[in-house]
């Protein structure tokens, strides 16, 4: 299975769940192929889920560690809206 998001690629190796945010390639003096720079691509870091709840947990759980944005209960709960709607498209 592959599933590909704005925000997410989620692949399985058949007894797991792969979850891999994507980033946007910036240049760098290590970056070797300079016509990657501005393509979203998986990043290196994987995290794996054993159950499909535990990737919805893990993205939802990712997604409010790496804001500094969500002051509220309100918001939370739009954010995990947000990620259910961008899994059914």
């Amino acid at each position: 299975m592959r599933l590909e998001s704005d925000k997410y690629l989620v692949t399985t190796d058949g007894d797991q769940f792969i979850l891999q945010s994507k980033k946007v390639v910036e240049d760098s003096p290590m970056l070797k192929d300079k016509s990657k720079i501005g393509q979203l691509v998986p990043a290196t870091e994987k995290r794996y889920y054993s159950s499909l709840s535990g990737l919805f947990y893990g993205m939802i759980k990712y997604q409010l560690l790496d804001s500094d944005e969500i002051t509220s209960f309100t918001q939370i709960l739009d954010l995990i809206t947000e990620t259910k709607e961008q899994l059914t498209k």
